[in-house]
């Protein structure tokens, strides 16, 4: 049985606690929450032990709170930072090294520069076997995942055949619990979006040509041209799904 603390209960860190709850292998420790406001009683509801930072414990005076951050880490075998992006890099540095606990980080964060949180974004579908015995590992985002499922497939039955990947992702602006963000009616561009950087993490450089990123109000959808090295030869794959922001 592998102890598991999620730090995070946002639209990511919720779905994962809620997804790995009932896995016979798996036992939460619980959730880190970092600010103290409703949410903090939804967790408790949900049937999770709310752990907050030491520092801040006085400010959750208000909920059954059951310790801190800093003393269930060691009491895990893994944590799963689900916090916004950004933040798991100052929690590697703050807490999970002085812990020397393995942390799987969320797609917000970043394997590049000086605030790289791991060495490797994983992949199931390409990078799988890479991932063992690390101690940091990033999780790509839904659509950077997404891809390395749908691409690599192609590249190992076609590898001989294949020229370029050219992608276009249309993304809706929030998730539909993202409440809180103005949602404008609009597209916009992004000449170069991180999706395209973190598939060539795990994807390697041959193949991708480009990928332009829009943001849309009312769906997604993913948008393939596979070019071959054959004459006339152009594989299309288009994937859309709506999701209505009601």
């Amino acid at each position: 049985m592998k102890k598991v603390f999620v730090n995070g209960y946002g639209s990511i860190g919720s779905r994962i606690a809620k997804f790995i709850k009932d896995d016979p292998d798996i036992t939460i420790t619980g959730i880190g929450k970092h600010s103290s406001n409703e949410k903090v009683q939804h967790i408790i509801d949900d049937g999770f032990s709310v752990f907050v930072p030491e520092k801040k414990i006085d400010d959750f005076k208000n909920y059954d709170i059951s310790g801190t951050i800093e003393s269930i880490l060691d009491d895990c075998d893994l944590v799963i930072d689900a916090s916004p992006g950004g933040k798991g890099f100052l929690n590697k540095k703050n807490i999970y090294e002085p812990k020397g606990v393995k942390v799987i980080f969320q797609g917000g964060e970043t394997i590049f520069n000086d605030n790289a949180v791991a060495d490797i974004l994983f992949n199931s579908r390409v990078n799988y076997a890479e991932a063992f015995n690390k101690k940091y590992v990033m999780q790509g985002s839904c659509n950077v995942t997404g891809m390395g499922r749908i691409l690599n497939p192609l590249r190992e039955k076609y590898s001989d055949r294949l020229d370029s990947f050219s992608v276009t992702l249309v993304r809706r602006w929030a998730d539909l619990e993202q409440t809180d963000k103005q949602i404008v009616d609009t597209i916009e561009m992004t000449e170069q979006p991180h999706h395209a950087d973190d598939v060539k993490a795990y994807f390697g450089k041959d193949g991708m040509n480009m990928e332009l990123q829009f943001y849309g109000l009312l769906m997604e959808q993913k948008m393939f041209v596979i070019l071959l090295n054959q004459p006339n030869s152009v594989l299309r794959i288009q994937i859309c799904y709506i999701s209505m922001l009601i």
